[in-house]
């Protein structure tokens, strides 16, 4: 089971890598190795800079929540249904086990949808991710059940699941996409790129049992063929082959959404909702409130329902909605019905048409106890699935989060019963039903790695499900050719200069800034890693440069190519304050492709100003610096660097590149081309570099786009494309 890495992740420690020395410095910097192996960067005052200037958001709201707070998603509509968003905190009521508790935090969520703008629909995706503010969106967790959908059925999950990203996830959501089995082809971690999310839809196959009425059907014929009795007659049970795989089954599924459920624990202030789309378990599950703790079943001697009751509890704790939703639609089980040609003597043994009911109806129920003891919705016997998708969008959009302490602190493990009520009439309220409270002496589980890098701080922040907002990070990365079987991924990061808390020294204010960079796989292995403190050592004036350009820094790390989590980190030492950026890394095989092209990087004359540690690691890479700024002014100069991989020099030929500036409409402002001859290869590489004057570009956003094309075959192009953003 994958749980996009969380907990495998934690256990995985990061090679760390410090480096010193000095490289020939800039007229605004220098380098020097001080402490040790650390680095010290001293950066001097040059009035003259001409520095772009980022627009600085205010930082998130932090929550800091007592173990024993509970916290409450409520949902309130009127007769006719619509969310009612006018109350306040005296509105509410709020009672535990039948008593009266008191409300310790009240607020309003409501969450626009922002998509994309018409302006940028049809440029690339952006290539620099942040995490300013924090998490501004809504939060699903799409479960594909694969192990109990039936693999007909695999065309309708996959385009619902496809329609709810496309059509109900905003620009600022974050979603992640897991199977119950575990198949890496299905699973996405947390993020806003739908395109990646679809790409992990589209991997999805049902992969559902052939139902144990038809299993035992088949057994029941076999030993009427063989005997010419019935089972009934020889005293002995109808048999199903796959009993225990459809516990284990259960169980898998079952401990998946406890799992993913822990993993949230740590997010506070939102609706977590959790989505999942599957045909249900067909095993008694209402028995939940009852705590039964009895063995199992007599099916399997599994316990299906303490299964159960885990989920539900750690739904519960970590205060996730979960919303069920039936791909089998309307139904009374006749397409599975079709294939029943025998019935047995003995109605008893229910081998028919009411065996499969009776099937429907447990996998039905499970949806609903699921659903209805969490706070969410059942969606079952409607073929209307995009209601569904929408009405969980509404849903996490508009409601109101409530928090308090209960008044009985009794740590016993047992069932506490919530109800929410509103003191004007006429309203309809909506919550989940309870929660389960801690044990004595039972405390969260954490996600710290056993041998973490750093702080302690910063390892358990990359540990988590979602990045982390606090002190403001921009970062990039692109790959390059490197040495087999590994690529070259320079990491760019820009830490914003308001989140430094600077000590005066000696007539110097400084601080340190710890970094730590993790490109890990999809079976949760970190394959590339670099960790590092820098000391940064500044006059006092030089400190409204830094605030307004921010501090960058350079990490590079190696790693095979593929599809991997890029999670960066940073934290500074004055006040502690940290952030963390989890992103994706694509890395192609430039060894294998007979024409390719790293990543394009940008950076620009202005930009080229920005105080930066670490830049000897780009000396035998790059010419540039890259800079995670996307915004330029009109009087800048663009720089662009790629390298183009040609791996056909055997064949003397020659390569045409394009540089491009594209218009929001897609039409080319700028266009130039040259030529390069396979015979100027070196190590099958062409190093392309262009300086791009913005003068006379109007304010709005545009593409930077490079082409290579290879004459020995028209089919044979390659093209990268980054968006950016030209103020007057």
């Amino acid at each position: 089971m994958k749980p996009w890495k969380i907990g495998v992740v934690a256990a995985c420690s990061s090679a760390r890598h410090r480096r010193s020395g000095a490289s020939a410095p800039p007229l605004w910097y220098f380098e020097r190795a001080m402490r040790g192996s650390q680095l010290a960067i001293l950066v001097g005052l040059v009035a003259s800079l001409g520095i772009a200037v980022r627009s600085q958001e205010p930082p998130p709201v932090t929550f800091k929540v007592d173990v024993n707070y509970v916290e409450v998603g409520t949902i309130v509509t009127d007769a006719q249904g619509h969310f009612v968003g006018t109350l306040g905190k005296d509105d509410f009521q709020i009672f535990e086990d039948g008593r009266p508790q008191k409300v310790a935090g009240f607020s309003l969520v409501d969450i626009p949808v922002r998509r994309a703008s018409s302006s940028t629909a049809g440029l690339t995706e952006a290539d620099v991710s942040n995490n300013a503010g924090g998490l501004q969106g809504r939060l699903y967790l799409v479960v594909l059940d694969d192990l109990h959908t039936d693999l007909s059925r695999t065309a309708t999950v996959k385009a619902a699941a496809r329609r709810f990203i496309e059509r109900n996830i905003a620009d600022d959501d974050l979603v992640a996409v897991v199977t119950t089995s575990g198949r890496l082809e299905g699973g996405q971690d947390f993020t806003s790129n739908r395109r990646l999310l679809v790409g992990a839809i589209d991997g999805f196959v049902g992969q559902k049992l052939r139902s144990a009425v038809l299993e035992k059907l088949d057994s029941y014929q076999r030993e009427v063929d063989l005997t010419g009795k019935d089972l009934g007659q020889l005293g002995r049970p109808v048999n199903d082959a796959y009993d225990v795989e459809r516990g284990q089954r259960a169980r898998n599924t079952l401990l998946t959404i406890k799992r993913l459920a822990e993993s949230l624990s740590g997010v506070h202030g939102r609706r977590k909702a959790m989505v999942y789309i599957g045909e249900g378990i067909d095993y008694s599950t209402t028995n939940f409130e009852q705590w039964r703790e009895t063995a199992g079943n007599a099916r399997t001697g599994v316990s299906i329902e303490g299964d159960v009751r885990d989920a539900i509890t750690a739904a519960s704790r970590s205060n996730v909605s979960i919303y069920t939703i039936d791909p089998r639609g309307l139904t009374n089980m006749g397409d599975t019905g079709m294939e029943i040609n025998y019935l047995p003597q003995d109605p008893n043994l229910r081998l028919d048409s009411a065996g499969l009911l009776e099937e429907l109806r447990l996998s039905q129920d499970s949806l609903r106890v699921l659903a209805e003891q969490t706070g969410g919705v059942a969606w079952v016997n409607s073929n209307d699935l995009a209601a569904a998708f929408d009405r969980v969008a509404s849903e996490n959009s508009s409601y109101y989060m409530l928090g308090y302490y209960p008044a009985s602190d009794k740590r016993d493990g047992g069932f506490r019963k919530i109800e929410v009520r509103v003191t004007r009439p006429g309203l309809q309220v909506r919550a989940r039903k309870g929660y389960v409270s801690p044990r004595k002496g039972e405390s969260p589980a954490t996600r710290r790695p056993a041998k973490a890098e750093g702080s302690v701080e910063l390892a358990d922040a990359l540990s988590r499900p979602i990045q982390t907002g606090g002190l403001t990070l921009h970062a990039n990365s692109a790959a390059f050719k490197g040495a087999a079987p590994n690529t070259s991924v320079v990491v760019t990061v820009t830490v914003d200069g308001a989140g430094f808390t600077f000590a005066e020294k000696d007539g110097w204010i400084e601080d340190k800034l710890e970094v730590s960079v993790r490109a890990i796989d999809s079976k949760g292995t970190i394959r590339g890693s670099e960790h590092f403190d820098l000391n940064i050592r500044i006059r006092p004036e030089s400190r409204a440069i830094l605030m307004r350009t921010g501090f960058r820094v350079v990490s590079k790390i190696d790693v095979p190519s593929g599809k991997y989590d890029l999670h960066v980190g940073a934290r500074e030492s004055g006040g502690g304050t940290l952030g963390t950026i989890f992103t994706n890394l694509e890395v192609p095989d430039f060894a294998t492709l007979p024409l390719s092209m790293s990543n394009l990087v940008l950076s620009s004359v202005n930009t080229g100003g920005v105080p930066t540690g670490r830049a000897e690691q780009l000396r035998d890479r790059l010419p540039i610096v890259p800079s995670t700024l996307r915004e330029f002014r009109s009087g800048d100069e663009l720089q662009l660097f790629a390298e183009v991989y040609d791996n056909q020099a055997a064949t003397p030929h020659t390569v045409d590149l394009t540089t491009s500036i594209l218009a929001g409409d897609a039409k080319a402002v700028v266009r130039r081309q040259e030529q390069r001859s396979s015979a100027d290869l070196e190590d099958g590489t062409f190093r392309y570099a262009a300086g791009v004057p913005l003068t006379g570009l109007g304010p709005g956003v545009y593409s930077a786009r490079l082409e290579a094309a290879s004459r020995l075959d028209q089919r044979m192009v390659v093209v990268r494309e980054v968006q950016f953003r030209v103020t007057p």
